[in-house]
């Protein structure tokens, strides 16, 4: 039986950085899925707890898109009656400001909501960055750590 020597494999720190680096950037991929699938599972669920199934709930909020098609008929129904009537509806223009302003403040509420909800998840995926890179450059020795500056 014939025998070869054994393959003698050199490895550097360049090499175990890009190692490093590649199952880093599969890692973060994993998890930005997970953040944006807990993200959509979350989303989902509060739509469900705030909107049912399409009905009015609450204080009388109605789902967006519901919202924008309500507009839309009763601007129709409001431009058929000045028509018939002759005259202007203010009263009723007015009503329908009011209900525009509180659904107009309720949907700014959500946006804000959504806007920190996403400041957070990227707040934690950079803290998480950092710490990951701090790590692997302490392993590798390259870090600025306990006596690992460039003395200068």
């Amino acid at each position: 039986m014939l025998r070869r020597a054994p393959t003698r494999i050199t490895l550097t720190t360049e090499d175990i950085a890009s190692y490093e680096d590649s199952r880093q950037a599969e890692r973060e991929e994993e998890e930005e899925a997970q953040a944006m699938a807990s993200a959509a599972r979350h989303r989902k669920a509060k739509e469900r707890q705030h909107y049912g199934n399409g009905v009015v709930r609450g204080d009388g909020y109605r789902e967006v898109q519901g919202m924008a098609a309500q507009r839309r008929v009763d601007n129709a129904r409001e431009s058929q009656r000045e028509r018939d009537a002759g005259r202007g509806g203010e009263r009723e223009g007015n009503a329908e400001n009011e209900l525009s302003e509180d659904e107009d403040r309720q949907i700014e509420r959500e946006r804000v909501e959504r806007d920190r909800t996403r400041e957070r998840e990227r707040s934690r995926v950079l803290e998480r960055e950092t710490r990951v890179q701090r790590n692997r450059e302490e392993r590798l020795g390259l870090g600025a750590g306990n006596g690992g500056g460039s003395g200068r």
